[in-house]
């Protein structure tokens, strides 16, 4: 018996269209930058005390 193919029927593919919403830039609110003016400690140099060595004598 001849196999009869049923024909394909090709939907039709609707294509939605694609809407671009428009892009809203905000504007950028640059804050001013507050230069803190950095205070130097004075760095105060601690005399170093040398413990004298104590050589252990055998």
């Amino acid at each position: 018996a001849p196999v009869e193919e049923a024909p394909v029927e090709e939907a039709p593919v609707e294509e939605a269209p694609v809407e671009e919403a428009p892009v809203e830039e905000a504007p950028v609110e640059e804050t001013p930058v507050e230069e803190t003016p950095v205070e130097e400690a004075p760095v105060e140099e601690a005399p170093v005390e040398e413990a004298p060595v104590e050589e252990d004598e055998e």
